[in-house]
């Protein structure tokens, strides 16, 4: 115990100096050969053969984004954000972008006052004057967030697209003009709008840490939940939240939204602060309970699990098989092994064909 104790420390002694890394590796490109390119319904900007970023669904705005790519010569790109994009920027030879653009308003920052606030438990950036962006429950993404704009010097903001923008890029200027005529004294106060509805690549999440179990926590309605076709895609979505995702598989999205209502579920929960977390539904709380025929199940005995590393990462044993990835660190896969316990789970069911996000959940057959 003492071992894996001080591996935990020293993994959790590692984050720190992260944040004053970039939040990804940068794609790096010539924005002399960049072009658009038409892949299904969305437009999608490409340097030769690799992938550079999606511009969405209206023709317009994409090439008005190609436009400004251009016009600035941008070179690299990058996004913060653990589990979606929430915030995109750019450099010109490793250099912030600096210049004025006729065409855009340029939004200004005040680089001064910029501060990273906790507003009902969703972690936000913002300054004396207004909310920019909001993260969630993902405090580092905020923080690092922050340190960048510093870093940079970005004290300008530019958008792209109506509402959520499909283009957004970081200015670094030394004009005053724009600036606020003085300092305020005490932050100006964030109205709901601000705090729900920011200019930001994606949606706020509207997860909550749970203050009972360590992870996260959205109430949801089942009846709420709907089946959406975006594109080519089937999605489980209630809200902004995508729930699930079933690619063109239509029949195996039709039974996910079946199990929504035969269970009732009416929490969603994670666990882990990575890319991507472990899911489970609560229903009032308990535990799922019984298997709906059809839907495929794994189960397992809650006093026999243990956590192991093999040569895919942390996993959740059940004796001496392997039954669940746990996460990217033994605290993650503890935690999940602690979750498994608390609501006393003995079955991991699924909806959808393996390699897909599809649904899965857990349950109490016994």
């Amino acid at each position: 115990m003492k071992h894996w104790i001080a591996v935990w420390i020293c993994a959790l002694g590692s984050v720190a100096p992260a944040l004053a890394q970039d939040a990804a590796p940068l794609v790096k490109f010539d924005c002399r050969e960049l072009e658009l390119r038409r892949v299904r319904d969305r437009w999608e900007v490409r340097g030769g053969a690799n992938f550079v970023k999606d511009l969405g669904t209206n023709e317009a705005d994409a090439k008005e984004a190609l436009r400004l790519i251009r016009e600035l010569r941008l070179s690299e790109h990058g996004t913060i954000g653990t589990r979606q994009p929430v915030i995109e920027y750019w450099l010109a030879d490793k250099q912030p972008p600096v210049g004025m653009v006729a065409r855009h308003r340029q939004c200004v920052i005040d680089l001064k006052s910029l501060q990273v606030v906790s507003i009902h438990g969703h972690w936000c950036v913002r300054d004396n004057r207004q909310l920019w962006f909001n993260f969630g429950v993902c405090e580092q993404d905020a923080r690092q967030t922050v340190e960048l704009l510093q870093r940079y010097q970005f004290n300008r903001v530019i958008f792209v697209g109506q509402g959520a923008p499909i283009l957004m890029a970081f200015m670094a200027s030394s004009e005053k003009n724009g600036e606020p005529n003085q300092q305020l004294a005490a932050p100006l106060a964030i109205s709901p709008g601000q705090w729900l509805n920011p200019r930001q690549l994606t949606a706020p999440s509207m997860f909550t840490v749970d203050p009972k179990g360590g992870g996260e926590r959205l109430p949801i309605d089942w009846r709420n939940v709907q089946l959406r076709r975006e594109g080519q895609d089937w999605k489980l979505k209630v809200g902004n939240e995508n729930l699930a995702d079933f690619g063109s598989d239509e029949i195996q999205a039709r039974e996910a939204l079946r199990v929504f209502q035969y269970y009732r579920f009416s929490e969603l929960c994670r666990v882990g602060q990575t890319e991507k977390p472990l899911t489970f539904y609560l229903v009032n709380g308990q535990a799922p309970r019984g298997i709906k025929f059809g839907v495929r199940s794994t189960s397992f005995r809650p006093e026999r699990l243990s956590v192991r590393q093999n040569d895919d990462g942390w996993m959740i044993y059940d004796g001496e098989k392997p039954i669940l990835r746990g996460g990217d660190s033994f605290a993650a896969a503890r935690q999940v092994l602690d979750t498994i316990k608390k609501h006393g789970f003995d079955c991991w069911c699924s909806v959808g064909k393996p390699g897909r996000d599809g649904l899965g959940f857990f349950a109490r057959e016994r």
